[in-house]
């Protein structure tokens, strides 16, 4: 009787030493698991800022040349050059212009919302074409990469940002 009492007790120390080893390799899996979110956090942190160091010197670098190039626009027109129109009135003209209707070669005058669904129509097809562009452009980047070329070697070639081709490549996008 006690053999068998002894062998039931050696099974169970087998069985709990076997759940114990199955715990420990799932808490190791949830570990690295938590680890890896841990590193590519960071990893995605870094390349953000990354981009917006570069974005910053970007836009510093932008308003320096608009900077510069505005100094001898008001040079030229301190100096008695030409007078500058204003925005508004550029576009106040066209406005008016679609709210009388401007007659054609019968002379009559198309309706405001004929104008307006054909100005809405160029708009849809303009932003269309960009969407296309930016598409096209970043399949471009993906055959680039997969030829083997590196971010910066892409970047250089197309005139862009390395962070921006980093992102890009990161995300897939």
């Amino acid at each position: 009787m006690s053999a068998i009492i002894i062998f039931i007790l050696f099974l169970v120390n087998i069985f709990t030493i076997f759940a114990v080893i199955i715990l420990f390799l799932r808490q190791n899996r949830l570990m690295e698991a938590e680890m890896n979110h841990k590193e590519s956090i960071a990893e995605i942190e870094e390349i953000m800022t990354a981009f917006i160091m570069e974005m910053k010197e970007e836009n510093e670098e932008l308003l320096k040349k608009l900077r510069k190039l505005k100094e001898p626009k008001q040079n030229a027109a301190d100096h008695g050059g030409a007078p500058k129109i204003s925005d508004t009135n550029s576009m106040e003209a066209p406005r008016a212009a679609e709210k009388q209707g401007s007659p054609d070669a019968a002379g009559t005058t198309e309706p405001l919302a004929v104008k307006v669904s054909r100005s809405r129509a160029v708009l849809a097809y303009k932003e269309t074409a960009l969407n296309e562009d930016n598409q096209t452009q970043s399949q471009h980047i993906f055959e680039l990469y997969d030829k083997g070329m590196t971010a910066e070697e892409i970047a250089k070639s197309l005139n862009r940002g390395k962070t921006e081709i980093e992102l890009l490549l990161k995300f897939r996008i």
